[in-house]
């Protein structure tokens, strides 16, 4: 039989190991222990070889260590990667992907990876077991090969491999597999060019979109415009909440509706705010709800110069200023602030405002109530579990000041 061997190898980080050997033993002793950083200094072999038998890739570490009598480097295999030619099987591999990448770029031989994974050409994600067994053999030789075994794997068709490059070096949200691109859109190359083209919101919201096609059975087109696809969005997400808003209650927090000369929209009632919340991704019915109920914060939908949300809180003198978000607590505009001073600072606004009730408790009465809250709950939890052998359940003073502070704290909150 033909011995067929290649072998490999590289050494990464080694001058200052090899400088420490070459001091004399004295100095060698004052540099590692008065230098907490040279105990962690080592030289790190990765090793690739092709034999009859085996085809592997391993990075080996070495650390500098001492005996009490002299210095050494101790080994230590850190990743290793084995395929056996005769069983055609996998046998080890516990390597990264990104290690394995990298490891796979210091060594001559694969120095045409290097060249390409230093133009964003390849992505670690694409050296499977299968690639890295194929690379290893010398079977792959050119990274469009290597791409397209990989998606072949994934069993999605007629993806463009330079797309899918971009794509994956674009991506925020790795739960946007190919997969489900596929499955969910009605041109995955498409798909993908739309999320290498977006910033971190645009995919935050196609990642959203995505998966309720998913949800609903359904295939978006990643061609659509930016108002289209907010359209098929706020659809889609009243589709899939519409058995929870039917739970939300439509009875009016405010019988004097006011009425705005402006696109925007009081949120009257729970399933309004519910609603609201879903379609935008924000906090204001998990955060506000409670407020808004009792008349202590008021949320205001506008739908241009943008779609935004604007929050505002009691004071003294009624509802002022509090927040304003577009979706996902992103900032608005340098127009819809302009917007929202307008209409804040307009007449006809104010009286609308005017008309609507509010609960404002001022910050010192505030205090009194969580003082009073705290108090009562610490004295509840110590007559539910008395800690004093001597505590009696009769004591009629001890019961009687539970029940004036139980009163306190009602007639506080109301």
């Amino acid at each position: 039989m033909k011995q067929y061997i290649i072998k490999d190898k590289m050494y990464l980080e080694c001058c200052k190991v090899d400088n420490f050997f070459n001091l004399p033993y004295k100095r060698q002793l004052k540099k590692y222990f008065m230098n907490d950083c040279l105990q962690n200094y080592g030289k790190d072999l990765v090793r690739y070889e092709n034999l009859d038998r085996y085809a592997s890739l391993e990075h080996i570490e070495y650390k500098l260590k001492f005996s009490g009598k002299s210095f050494f480097l101790k080994q230590k295999n850190t990743a290793k990667f084995l395929y056996d030619k005769e069983k055609k099987k996998i046998i080890y591999n516990n390597y990264d992907r990104n290690m394995l990448l990298r490891d796979l770029c210091t060594l001559p031989r694969f120095d045409w990876i290097k060249q390409e994974y230093d133009k964003n050409h390849i992505h670690p994600i694409v050296f499977s077991g299968a690639v890295v067994r194929d690379i290893l053999l010398g079977k792959l030789t050119n990274c469009e090969d290597i791409v397209k075994q990989y998606v072949k794997s994934l069993h999605v068709k007629n993806v463009n491999w330079k797309s899918y490059i971009r794509y994956l070096y674009k991506l925020h949200y790795p739960s946007l597999i190919l997969q489900w691109l596929d499955k969910a859109t009605t041109d995955i190359n498409a798909a993908m060019e739309y999320i290498a083209e977006s910033d971190f919101s645009m995919q935050r919201q196609f990642h959203d979109i995505v998966f309720q096609a998913l949800a609903l059975n359904k295939k978006i087109n990643p061609k659509w415009s930016v108002k289209r696809m907010d359209e098929e969005h706020i659809k889609m997400t009243r589709e899939l909440m519409q058995s929870d808003i039917e739970e939300k209650e439509q009875l009016p927090i405010h019988e004097n509706y006011p009425e705005f000369s402006y696109p925007c929209k009081l949120l009257n009632t729970e399933r309004e705010v519910f609603q609201e919340g879903k379609e935008m991704h924000h906090c204001i019915y998990t955060n506000y709800w409670n407020k808004i109920k009792q008349k202590k914060y008021l949320g205001i939908s506008f739908s241009e110069p943008e779609r935004f949300t604007l929050g505002l809180r009691v004071s003294e003198n009624g509802y002022v200023f509090d927040q304003a978000y577009l979706k996902y607590d992103n900032k608005i505009s340098q127009e819809s602030q302009d917007m929202i001073n307008v209409f804040l600072n307009d007449p006809n606004v104010q009286v609308q405002l005017n008309k609507l009730e509010y609960n404002y408790i001022p910050t010192e009465i505030q205090n009194e109530i969580r003082h009073e809250e705290m108090e009562y709950d610490i004295r509840r939890e110590v007559m539910l579990e008395p800690e004093d052998d001597d505590f009696d359940d009769n004591d009629e003073n001890w019961i009687e000041s539970i029940l004036i502070a139980k009163n306190n704290r009602s007639c506080l909150i109301s």
